[in-house]
């Protein structure tokens, strides 16, 4: 999983650097030349896209998200490894519908021709993007039930 994680890393990290080129160019532009980015916005919402959907695999590889461990405390080693892995099972499951649910959303949008509104590229794009993302997660989390240190 090091591989997919990697490639998201790096997705995730240029969406980021993209997304500040922006703001800092719009800002420059508009208060300097009253000359903003039109399509500003738009551009950045997408940065959003790539930046927060893109991190998601890497953080639940390294166990970067957050969690509640009011029980941990309570429980014996072996029950904390199992609730452990029951709960990237049910995470894995709960992502992959998710997954699935916005990949059809996806397609709507495409097959309807939905586009936004200054850069005109269509919108299903992002939604299959943050899909193809979950989707990614899922498969991480699935790994560290069925390997809890293999990641």
């Amino acid at each position: 999983m090091t591989g997919p994680c990697r490639v998201a890393d790096v997705v995730a990290t240029v969406s980021l650097a993209l997304m500040m080129g922006v703001v800092v160019l719009d800002v420059v532009l508009r208060y300097a030349f009253n000359m903003p980015i039109a399509a500003s916005i738009e551009l950045v919402e997408a940065g959003i896209v790539g930046t927060v959907f893109m991190a998601l695999p890497s953080a639940s590889a390294r166990g970067a998200h957050i969690s509640i461990d009011y029980v941990d405390a309570l429980l014996s080693e072996r029950a904390r490894a199992l609730l452990d892995r029951v709960s990237h099972l049910l995470i894995a499951l709960l992502l992959a519908g998710l997954s699935v649910l916005l990949a059809r959303r996806g397609m709507v949008l495409l097959e309807r021709g939905d586009v936004s509104i200054a850069l005109h590229y269509p919108t299903g794009y992002l939604a299959l993007f943050m899909a193809l993302a979950i989707a990614v997660t899922a498969l991480v989390h699935l790994a560290r039930f069925v390997r809890p240190t293999s990641l």
